[in-house]
């Protein structure tokens, strides 16, 4: 069963209601349901050719496991400092996604968001 305390802990460190939670290139947010932990990881990213998109997709699927993971780490610590006691992570959901935003005849250039979601059920 998981603490009021922490949960409250963890609530305000996902808040980003006043404008927290991105970098202007990226933003790794989340939010809780119950006891499920919804992470979610965006950015936007630029290419030309199918294999660069490849290429950045497989750069951008690291990049987004290390901001996620970096994130359940920060709420295991706000939550065991806000109420002494521990709570354990469960990965029950991982996938991404690329969604093109822009593609023009006339360019090479292409636009697209990178998204990534992970679920993990706390207790």
């Amino acid at each position: 069963m998981l603490n009021s305390k922490g949960v409250n802990a963890v609530g305000e460190l996902l808040d980003y209601t006043w404008g927290r939670g991105g970098d202007g290139q990226r933003a790794c947010r989340g939010h809780m349901q119950g006891s499920t932990l919804t992470l979610k990881f965006s950015t936007v990213f630029y290419f030309s050719t199918h294999q660069s998109m490849a290429d950045q997709t497989r750069r951008l699927s690291q990049e987004s496991a290390d901001c996620l993971k970096q994130k359940i780490a920060e709420v295991k610590k706000v939550y065991d400092a806000a109420c002494d006691d521990t709570i354990t992570t469960k990965l029950t959901s991982d996938g991404d996604d690329v969604e093109l935003i822009s593609s023009h005849a006339n360019t090479p250039r292409r636009v697209a968001y990178y998204h990534r979601t992970m679920v993990f059920e706390l207790s």
